[in-house]
């Protein structure tokens, strides 16, 4: 095991190498600036004060100059200075971080938790009514885009009900604190975090429904219904301890992919996450921020491919990983 991980992590070193080069080079090709951005409509910027900024920005740099400037700053644990934000980029992501992560790992618990019990329930049982309503929803669920769904949800719970904010993370002329200010930021949070969770339960319910219906076709749970032991039991002794090894694999594939998701999900809703960050910087063509935005998640995706590996094995030691006996 340790030589894989080892082994693991050399090649997830090389894959951030070769994401950064792409990123970085799709990055200063795409038409436009930073400079052009901020200059554009602005009569009184001559072409001198262009040329001006674009030098003090570091865009007159080729592209091997540019990524090599850029990557000699990582190695020494810069990430740089946001163009847009005026800060360092590590300042700007910490200051969004709080959204981000709240609004990820509770629609993560929410999808995990909804979509186990569905999914057990539906691969078990399948031939029910609940069944075909499950795997309806599911199919409403992968189908309606997550920004769709996010206006929808605004429009009936939030306009036609009246039940949570439309937009923002606070209440405004409210000045809660301690445990007020909490609850007053996840109710603002909640539509978030339910677009979050439904519009990604779908799939993983998908997931486990057809695990599920794998496990029941096995000979030691087809021996259990033939002892007579109830459906309950089975579920809960026989079969879930099987799903837990794909709870693993859906938790460490999914949460570094919805820290990213809920970029749309932050714009809709007018949130101050690190998404909505993301997204005016690539608008505005902030170099900086956006590589650093996008080497931390591809970061996170490599280090959670690698702990799931790990804890698959935890989950189940019967399961070997790296092509040889686990030690």
């Amino acid at each position: 095991m340790y030589r894989y991980v080892v082994k693991r992590i050399l090649v997830g070193a090389l894959v951030l190498l070769i994401t950064s080069i792409i990123i970085y080079g799709l990055i200063r090709i795409m038409p436009g600036d930073f400079i052009q951005s901020t200059t554009a409509g602005n009569s009184r910027i001559t072409a001198e004060m262009k040329a001006q900024m674009i030098k003090s920005y570091g865009l007159d740099r080729s592209l091997v100059s540019g990524y090599l400037n850029w990557g000699g700053n990582l190695i020494q644990g810069d990430l740089g200075k946001s163009f847009l934000y005026k800060k360092p980029i590590t300042d700007v992501i910490k200051s969004g971080a709080a959204v981000t992560l709240f609004i990820s790992i509770a629609a993560l618990v929410i999808q995990l938790a909804a979509a186990l019990f569905l999914g057990l329930h539906s691969g078990y049982y399948r031939n029910r009514l609940s069944t075909y309503a499950t795997n309806f929803l599911s199919v409403i669920s992968i189908s309606i885009p997550v920004f769709f769904l996010g206006l929808l949800l605004q429009k009936f719970l939030a306009i036609d009900i009246g039940a949570f904010p439309l937009q923002g993370q606070v209440s405004l002329k409210q000045n809660y604190t301690g445990v007020m200010a909490f609850f007053d930021f996840a109710w603002h949070m909640a539509l978030p975090i339910l677009t979050v969770a439904v519009s990604n339960m779908g799939s993983t319910i998908k997931y486990i429904q057809a695990n599920v219906e794998k496990i029941s076709r096995t000979e030691y749970v087809l021996a259990a219904k033939a002892r007579g032991v109830s459906s309950k039991n089975i579920l809960l002794q026989e079969i879930l301890p099987n799903v837990r090894v794909l709870l693993v694999s859906i938790t460490f594939r999914e949460l570094p992919f919805l820290m990213t998701g809920t970029l749309i999900i932050e714009q809709i809703f007018g949130l101050n996450g690190v998404g909505a960050m993301a997204f005016k910087a690539l608008l505005m063509g902030d170099v900086p921020f956006i590589m650093g935005f996008a080497m931390i998640v591809a970061f996170l995706i490599v280090t959670f491919s690698i702990l799931e590996d790990i804890f698959y094995h935890l989950a189940d030691p019967r399961i070997r990983i790296g092509g040889g006996a686990v030690k």
